[in-house]
């Protein structure tokens, strides 16, 4: 019986750590050999067992699509098989030349995986040291991914075979005459496992802007990268496409795009990117924005603009149509009523406003408004049936309404809320409730001035402190919910979900 037991790695060159610069798609392998040769049954074939050792090395260069050639020199470091009794048989070298011709299909990157119809026409040449050069031919039909059909001529001798395979496993059959000598044919049979093959696979990789980006601009700028894994499945691969919530942008050589897309709208929006090859390679990725509602006359450090820009993103309060807030001026009751009744989500009534009070005539600007908020117990007039809604409303007037909007609980006031705020003050139980919910943790010093006017920052500030607008607030800042669905993708993905 013989032996040889093979121990093969095969690689691009340009994967070696030493000579990834080389821009060159030829690859390189090798084996380590082990021979066996013994026999039993008669002392003369136990002293001729032996072993020995040797080495082949191969290389293949991929010239193009249908064309791949190789050379592969078979026991290139010589070697002997040294027998028990002592004598020493070589084992002689062969250069191996050949090429391989794709007549249908393509070749590719693949050179042992078949999933499409293809033919292939290979032809090598032996060249052995005592001059017996031997000359191979062969054909290869693929008619389908799981089954191979072989016929060839090696030195004349017309050989024939087939490989069948499946979930990754291959069987190979040949069948091999020998000089015409019915006795000496023979059967060849291998059992391989070449793994499953890989389909071409693309990456989404977003630089430009990250997941979850809060923007006060109308537009955000999307730029990224597709990351290419080639695949043994060898599917034609076109060019790759990339869309913006179904919009196609350019994509440069490398596979990077960038893209500036328009956010319109105050609030969430959801942008998917999309890639595609006409291999059916995809992959999809997504960016969360947040857009903030800005206004001019609120610059970047101002005390209260967080609250401004967060009451004023989820819609609780207005501001200018100049695109202004106007954060210092004071608010007048008729401003405050509106503010409340808006926040409140309150449904104006759809006829002419009633004159609930002598100084709001029904064709005031604010009637509406006026009524909507004393209806909801979220203002009072003044004894003499007058709002006074022209009159700028003082720091304590406006806690009374913000407590009573949040419906704070009041109690009995036995300690002064503040150092200016008497405990006799007809405020002080609202301003102790608004104190005790946090809605006043920007007064500084312990000093309220509650007789001072009520600016509109401060108002906002107060209102992003109550319940109502701290849920809304606080589902504004949520990323899980919120994304409305603008654009269907071409296909779901686990890295797009849409919320």
């Amino acid at each position: 019986g013989n032996t040889v037991l093979f121990l093969s790695y095969g690689t691009p060159l340009n994967k070696i750590p030493m000579l990834t610069n080389l821009n060159t798609p030829l690859l390189v392998g090798g084996s380590l050999k082990y021979f066996s040769t013994g026999g039993t049954g008669h002392d003369a074939l136990t002293a001729a067992s032996g072993t020995g050792y040797s080495a082949d090395l191969g290389v293949l260069y991929p010239a193009n699509d249908f064309l791949t050639i190789g050379a592969n020199y078979h026991n290139a470091i010589g070697g002997t098989i040294t027998k028990n009794d002592g004598v020493s048989d070589v084992i002689p070298p062969t250069l191996k030349v050949g090429i391989k011709c794709a007549l249908i299909g393509r070749e590719g990157a693949s050179y042992t995986v078949h999933n499409v119809r293809k033919l292939y026409a290979n032809v090598d040449y032996d060249v052995n040291n005592d001059g017996t050069n031997v000359p191979h031919l062969g054909l290869e039909f693929w008619p389908s991914s799981n089954l191979a059909l072989r016929l060839g001529s090696d030195n004349s001798e017309l050989t024939a075979g087939l490989g069948i395979r499946f979930s990754g496993i291959e069987f190979n059959y040949a069948y091999h005459p020998y000089n015409g000598i019915q006795d000496n044919a023979t059967h060849f049979f291998s059992l391989g496992y070449l793994g499953e093959s890989v389909k071409r696979s693309l990456a989404v990789k977003l630089t430009g802007t990250e997941d979850k980006k809060i923007i006060h601009d109308d537009y955000v700028n999307i730029s990224g990268k597709v990351e290419v894994t080639e695949g043994t499945d060898d599917a034609p691969a076109g060019p790759i496409n990339v869309k913006v919530n179904g919009v196609t942008i350019p994509v440069k050589p490398d596979n990077s795009f960038s893209s500036e897309v328009p956010v319109d709208a105050i609030g969430k929006k959801l942008i998917v990117v999309e890639a595609e090859d006409s291999s059916g390679a995809y992959d999809s990725a997504q960016v969360r924005v947040l857009r903030l509602v800005q206004f001019a006359d609120v610059p970047d450090g101002y005390w209260a603009r967080t609250p401004i820009e967060n009451t004023g993103t989820v819609g609780l309060v207005n501001g200018y149509p100049d695109g202004t807030f106007k954060p210092e001026q004071s608010l007048t009751r008729a401003e405050l009523a509106t503010l409340m009744v808006r926040a409140k989500g309150i449904k104006l009534p759809d006829r002419q406003a009633r004159q609930i009070f002598k100084d709001v005539t029904p064709s005031f600007w604010a009637a509406k408004y006026v009524e909507a908020a004393y209806m909801a117990g979220l203002i009072k007039g003044y004894p003499d049936k007058t709002f006074r809604p022209n009159n700028q409303i003082t720091k304590a007037e406006g806690i009374t309404v913000l407590a009573r909007f949040d419906n704070l609980r009041l109690a009995q006031v036995y300690e002064k809320p503040y150092w200016d705020v008497p405990t006799s003050h007809w405020s002080a139980k609202y301003i102790q409730a608004a104190k005790e919910a946090g809605m006043l943790s920007y007064i500084d010093r312990n000093r309220l001035q509650p007789d001072d006017q009520l600016a509109r920052s401060e108002s906002v500030e107060m209102l992003s402190k109550t319940s109502l607008a701290g849920k809304e607030i606080e589902d504004l800042y949520s990323w899980e919910k919120g994304f409305r669905r603008e654009y269907v993708p071409t296909r779901p993905s686990k890295r797009a979900a849409i919320y």
